[in-house]
């Protein structure tokens, strides 16, 4: 499986949980609902083995149409995937409603995961 293909299922799981449309994670829309999203995508996408730096790339692919970015571009991406990704934590403290919505994804991710699990990779997220 390609790694924009998991990319493309998690956000898709991610936009149904949430109720918030996928477009609206991928460009970075700033209301809270939104956010959660987005920080729910990043922590799943690095469970499950992408690199902020592969979360940050097809990102940009996805807002630029298709176009090849910078690494500049993914660079400055990266920092606000990594920011995301901190915000986990917190977001988990504050609301309820967010550890619900993770708990639901996690399920999702471990179950698409499973079906492709071999002895030897590594163990799908918990």
């Amino acid at each position: 499986m390609k790694k924009s293909e998991i990319c493309d299922l998690v956000l898709a799981k991610v936009s149904e949980v949430c109720e918030v449309n996928k477009e609206s994670i991928i460009q970075g829309v700033k209301l809270q609902s939104v956010v959660d999203a987005r920080v729910l995508a990043v922590q799943y996408l690095r469970r499950i083995g992408l690199s902020a730096d592969d979360i940050a790339h097809h990102l940009l692919m996805r807002q630029n149409l298709g176009q090849e970015p910078t690494l500049a571009e993914i660079k400055k991406k990266r920092k606000g995937i990594e920011k995301a990704f901190d915000m986990y934590s917190r977001r988990c403290l504050d609301s309820y409603a967010f550890c619900l919505m993770s708990q639901e994804i996690k399920e999702y991710c471990k179950e698409k995961y499973e079906n492709f699990y071999l002895s030897w990779m590594k163990e799908p997220p918990r």
